[in-house]
């Protein structure tokens, strides 16, 4: 009955991604929510993901997606500006 977070650095078939969610559910998760850095999905991703029991689908805005809404601009200039 709990909230779940499934975090991976890149999903682009979405197969562990959902293999992932499907385990949380089927362990009794009351939502899960699936997270990442890189999204590049592939056709069919989405679908799955979704099937397995994901909401929402979360990503930064490293590959601009409809799924990103994160931004880790931020992070890249304050590290640029240590270097000066």
């Amino acid at each position: 009955g709990r909230k779940a977070v499934v975090f991976d650095d890149m999903i682009s078939s979405g197969g562990t991604m959902a293999k992932a969610v499907e385990a949380l559910t089927q362990q009794g998760a009351a939502r899960v929510a699936s997270a990442c850095t890189h999204v590049l999905y592939m056709p069919g991703a989405e679908e799955k993901i979704r099937k397995a029991g994901a909401d929402p689908i979360i990503a930064t805005n490293t590959i601009e997606t409809p799924f990103s809404r994160v931004t880790v601009a931020g992070i890249i200039a304050d590290k640029l500006r240590q270097l000066e």
